[in-house]
């Protein structure tokens, strides 16, 4: 994960959730595997792995726009590119208003 994702996205380790040994370790997917290089962990273990928070360009937003709208109303063509490209909504449909006006 740190090589497909980036070592500075933020991820927390959690082992044996709700239970009495119950620990929850936080911090960056490379702090995490220095930390635990030396360690083995035992019992139930949860890992939770932040989203992206770089975000898409907004060329890659309007090129994803202008391939969607192609074949999808502007309402799910919003909402497809809003998805998979991980931006809000009102984002895509602002873009996606300024580009069907621009047509």
């Amino acid at each position: 994960m740190r090589q497909t994702l980036g070592a500075g996205r933020q991820a927390a380790i959690c082992r044996e959730l709700t239970k009495k040994f119950e620990e929850v370790l936080r911090g960056s997917l490379d702090e995490l595997c220095r930390y635990l290089a030396d360690r083995t962990l035992k019992g139930e273990i949860v890992l939770l792995v932040d989203r992206n928070r770089e975000g898409a360009s907004e060329q890659d937003m309007d090129q994803a726009l202008a391939a969607a709208l192609q074949t999808l109303s502007l309402k799910d063509a919003v909402a497809q590119v809003a998805d998979r490209l991980g931006l809000a909504r009102r984002k895509v449909y602002q873009a996606a208003l300024k580009m069907e006006k621009d047509r």
